[in-house]
């Protein structure tokens, strides 16, 4: 038979790694506007039409993939709270019948 067992230090670990990534690529979002918005300062007419709808795309994608890397947190987190949940129950049953 096969034991599982859940590593709530791994679990915490993935946790904080993804927020991380999260703000990391936040980061570096907010870093690439700004020296791009300098750029587009100087642009007009139709150069600065494309910019803005190529802007807009990039920053929907950036702003998906932040709201991945948010909810995969979230998930993890909540697993680790219904696991935790979970075992304190089981215990608790097993002590007191």
């Amino acid at each position: 038979m096969t034991d599982y067992s859940y590593d709530h230090g791994a679990a915490q670990q993935a946790e904080e790694r993804v927020e991380t990534a999260a703000t990391n690529l936040q980061s570096a979002v907010d870093e690439l506007e700004e020296h791009v918005t300098k750029l587009a300062s100087a642009w007009s007419g139709d150069e600065h039409e494309t910019y803005s709808g190529i802007h807009g795309k990039v920053s929907r994608g950036f702003d998906s993939i932040t709201q991945v890397l948010t909810q995969i947190r979230q998930t993890l987190g909540d697993n680790s709270q219904q696991v935790l949940s979970m075992q304190k129950g089981i215990n608790n049953t097993i002590l007191h019948g």
